[in-house]
């Protein structure tokens, strides 16, 4: 009996149905709906390949910076390499005291010609070491 009903249920379900698409504002609706569909099907076909194209052009991205990365590490470790090689060939410079040093060398920069400390005096520097306190 309950599968009867059903039946008598969907049956006349189908005849609205039907009446419906006979009318031209039931006609409207589904052509309207179909279209409305078959945009959003075609957007969705769209955005699903053009997400595994991106997702391809970035792996190749990706490849090609992992790629160029590497080749500057070993770049690198090549000019490392040769400098290191052109300072091992210099030779060793000697000892010099810096108030000796010839102004144009490094150690010359640090010389510290024409700047004197200001002399401790008790005066001077009240409760310091030399004062008479």
């Amino acid at each position: 009996m309950v599968g009867m009903e059903a039946r008598d249920a969907v049956g006349s379900i189908l005849l609205m149905l039907e009446w419906f698409a006979r009318t031209k504002v039931g006609r409207w609706l589904i052509g309207l709906s179909a279209a409305i569909l078959m945009a959003l099907a075609l957007a969705y076909a769209a955005f699903r390949k053009g997400k595994r194209v991106q997702a391809d052009a970035d792996q190749a991205k990706d490849a090609q910076v992992s790629a160029q990365a590497a080749q500057e590490v070993v770049n690198a470790a090549v000019v490392r390499q040769e400098v290191q090689r052109e300072t091992d060939a210099l030779p060793e410079a000697k000892p010099q005291r810096v108030l000796d040093a010839d102004r144009a060398t490094g150690a010359g920069h640090l010389r510290d010609d024409g700047w004197m400390r200001a002399p401790s005096t008790p005066a001077a520097n009240p409760g310091k070491a030399g004062s008479a306190d």
